[in-house]
């Protein structure tokens, strides 16, 4: 396969399951039709990637050295006018920013989540750990990473996680700063070191 190749997949998200989730469900009929209009929108732009990062043992690029490994990814990404919109207008319209970025958000992770189920019974999308030869292939996506040595995208309502699923929080890059790990009592820092010797 190429370095990225389109995963075509039907996902329908549910709106009443989504205001109800957000304290949305006694918005006016107006905001009600708005959110429903940029739902049915943003989910034909959504786009899911298949990425397949080649790199040497050490993480560079495969054309600098001979042993070469590959790891496979999903990157999830609104188009970039749905990603305008979704940024929302927070000073004039707060209320309606917030519902159009959690919308946003829920597309992606719901895309995700249909795509790798595991992540809905994880309950999160392990990040993988930036290299050079990822960053090259994200910006080459148009998703390129925030700063250069990662891990943050550079667009607010994009994906990346490892696909298939190979694990939750303990293939996470974020790990040790994560509360989600740490209120699963999976952070790396949060368990105890064992010694030699011991269990």
């Amino acid at each position: 396969m190429s370095d990225a190749q389109k995963i075509e997949i039907s996902f329908a998200l549910d709106l009443d399951a989504f205001l109800a989730e957000n304290g949305g469900l006694d918005i006016s009929a107006d905001l009600r039709a708005a959110l429903a209009d940029a739902c049915k929108r943003w989910q034909n732009s959504l786009q899911a990637l298949h990425l397949r990062v080649k790199e040497d043992e050490e993480g560079g690029s495969a054309k600098q050295f001979g042993r070469t490994k590959s790891k496979d990814l999903l990157l999830v990404r609104l188009s970039d006018a749905a990603e305008q919109e979704a940024g929302g207008d927070w000073e004039n319209a707060p209320y309606r920013s917030f519902l159009y970025h959690s919308l946003a958000q829920a597309l992606c992770m719901g895309l995700a989540r249909t795509i790798i189920p595991e992540i809905a019974a994880h309950g999160c999308a392990p990040i993988p750990k930036p290299t050079p030869a990822l960053a090259a292939i994200l910006a080459a996506a148009g998703v390129p990473y925030l700063k250069p040595d990662g891990p943050v995208l550079s667009r607010s309502f994009a994906l990346l996680t490892p696909y298939p699923f190979r694990g939750g929080c303990a293939i996470c890059f974020l790990n040790k700063d994560c509360k989600v790990c740490a209120a699963l009592g999976q952070n790396r820092l949060s368990r105890p070191e064992t010694t030699k010797g011991e269990g």
